[in-house]
């Protein structure tokens, strides 16, 4: 079942990984040159609502597996005998398939009855909640398996099905045709992270338990993780125009690529640190936090200065606020650290905390956009997010060190987010004034920062993962498939 593959660098592989998860993550806005003709921006700022809603149903129906499948597997291999971790994912695609004929049962039957009237778009909520279920579940075996470029495939699969069919169908049939676009594009990703085959299902039912009880924190820090991330869009629904969700999203999703960028960097060096047997092998992870935050800093001054630029070219007609892209973007400092920290928890099977982490950051940005959003604007709501993920990765800096948490919270989070903080407030000067010399000058010099930084980083990163395979008897590639 197991295919070796030659080992490939740790900075090829982010890179690979990367761009799967930049294609998915963002498909929305790949689509947006062509949407944005298609569509209002206000029927982009419902279409905003619905994936919104499905992400958080996709949550509950993937029942914690793609955050538990991955650690799983490494206890149990693919080896192709019998596995529990297999048995639980025929259990989730059993449930998702359930509770989608049931939800859609029980609206007709309200709709036929006349209790009310339902929008075509609340019956595309469970089916893109399902799509996006099964492809989480099958993303997280591919990172764990090294598919990296299985990965990209299915990206590139998503994308030519969702960005191409989408804004096709839209023109002509309008944005409920965009949903169910990216409900099969989902769909049809998933189909390809399924190859190769699966190992055989082995029914242990203790085993399941102890699996279920392992991946059940995840679903409550996927939960957080929405609230933290997601549920601002519905909130400022209820108090803004469906206009202002739709600059809102634009602007939030250009702003968070940097959390994307760094999430695909851990998918490629996470599971060689999970399976290493190199007795330091924590202390080399806790000295690659500086390094990450370095360059998560430098990404989230580089993308509030290019980012008007880019937006100027792919959907002109849109309005965008570059406070919240800006601010957005700065939460890549907390997240750079949050990043590297949580594979530590993980690997000690310290789920609890991650989720304890996400649900106290969820809980701080709920509570300042439903009490404070009516009277400040949509900023506050980015304000809030870059304040949850502090929050998160306070937690878990806290639970990761113990003793002496505090000295290095305030190296790897505080000082950065200060220090990042002024940077910004220059870019967005500069972005403000909109003058595309200014802009180039200043992108210019950031990206040059950036490429140092990176390069640094991946050096580091590219040692430690040699280290931590030094005492893997397959080199530690044995479970790489392509």
């Amino acid at each position: 079942m197991s295919v070796r593959a030659p080992a490939t660098g740790v900075s090829t592989r982010s890179a690979v990984f990367t761009t799967a998860l930049v294609l998915q993550r963002g498909l929305p806005f790949l689509a947006l040159p062509i949407v944005a003709r298609a569509v209002s921006q206000e029927t982009f700022g419902i279409v905003a609502v619905v994936t919104t809603a499905a992400a958080v149903g996709a949550i509950l129906l993937s029942l914690g597996l793609p955050g538990a499948v991955p650690r799983l597997i490494y206890d149990e291999g693919l080896t192709g005998a019998p596995t529990s971790w297999v048995a639980m994912v025929r259990v989730q695609m059993a449930t998702a398939t359930t509770v989608l004929l049931l939800a859609v049962t029980v609206l007709a039957l309200v709709e036929a009855l006349g209790l009310a009237e339902i929008s075509v778009y609340v019956y595309l909520v469970p089916l893109l909640a399902l799509s996006l279920s099964v492809h989480s579940v099958f993303q997280g075996i591919a990172v764990a398996r090294g598919a990296a470029a299985r990965s990209l495939v299915a990206a590139l699969v998503q994308v030519a099905v969702g960005a191409g069919l989408g804004p096709w169908s839209a023109f002509r049939l309008g944005g409920p045709a965009f949903v169910v676009s990216l409900a099969v594009a989902s769909l049809l990703a998933a189909a390809v992270l399924s190859r190769p085959r699966l190992p055989p299902p082995r029914w242990a039912v203790a085993r399941i338990r102890a699996g279920l009880r392992l991946a059940v924190p995840f679903v409550w820090q996927s939960v957080s993780t929405w609230l933290l991330s997601l549920s601002d869009r519905v909130i400022l629904a209820l108090y803004f125009s469906l206009g202002s969700v739709g600059v809102y999203q634009v602007s939030y999703m250009v702003g968070s690529g940097v959390g994307l960028v760094l999430e695909g960097v851990q998918s490629a060096w996470a599971p060689r640190y999970y399976r290493s047997r190199h007795p330091g092998k924590r202390a080399i992870l806790l000295g690659l936090v500086p390094w990450f935050v370095a360059a998560g800093a430098a990404a989230a001054l580089v993308v509030a200065v290019v980012s008007p630029l880019v937006l100027g070219v792919v959907a002109p007609g849109y309005q965008v606020d570059l406070a919240v892209l800006g601010i957005v973007a700065l939460a890549g400092v907390p997240r750079s650290a949050y990043f590297v920290l949580v594979a530590d928890l993980l690997e000690r099977k310290l789920t609890r905390s991650i989720a304890v982490s996400t649900a106290s950051g969820a809980a701080l940005a709920v509570g300042l956009d439903l009490l404070v959003l009516p009277v400040t604007g949509l900023w506050l709501a980015a304000v809030a997010t870059v304040l949850a993920f502090v929050v998160q990765a306070l937690i878990v800096t806290r639970r990761a060190l113990g003793r002496g948490w505090s000295g290095a919270f305030l190296g790897w989070t505080v000082a950065p987010l200060v220090a990042t903080s002024v940077g910004l407030g220059l870019c967005l000067l500069v972005a403000e004034r909109g003058r595309t010399v200014e802009l180039l000058l200043t992108g210019g010099v950031l990206v040059a920062l950036l490429a140092v930084t990176g390069r640094l980083l991946f050096g580091r990163l590219q040692r430690a993962t040699e280290r931590w395979g030094a005492d893997d008897p397959d080199g530690g590639d044995g479970r790489h498939e392509g």
